[in-house]
């Protein structure tokens, strides 16, 4: 049995992500201040390119109501995020923006290179 996915180049995959970040600011003289901010995010994801080195994804992240960030980016072999091309106005400070690692998480590992059995 091989096991793999393979996306064809258009496919379109849509999901929404909840993403809850809390802080806590301390200053010397006052009390701490506590912030959450809960964050609701829709991402469409359209396949551009596809081959054996991985995928070419064109993405439209934002919230309800708002205007979405389109960006390009490309995952390794292994589902990696390997590349943020800047589109549209997103810069290349997303990267650590709030909802980016929800939105690609980390791949545990490649797929494997030979057929899985049993056992």
């Amino acid at each position: 049995m091989a096991v793999s996915f393979r996306p064809e180049v258009g496919t379109t995959y849509r999901y929404e992500i909840r993403v809850k970040a809390a802080s806590t600011t301390t200053l010397e003289g006052s009390a701490p201040a506590r912030k959450v901010e809960e964050v609701r995010l829709v991402a469409v994801h359209t396949v551009l390119d596809a081959g054996a080195d991985g995928v070419r994804v064109r993405v439209l992240v934002g919230e309800p109501g708002t205007a979405a960030q389109a960006f390009i980016v490309r995952f390794d072999r292994a589902a990696q995020l390997d590349s943020i091309e800047s589109v549209e106005g997103a810069s290349a400070e997303i990267v650590g923006a709030l909802g980016v690692p929800e939105i690609f998480p980390g791949a545990t590992g490649a797929p494997a290179g030979r057929r899985l059995a049993p056992g």
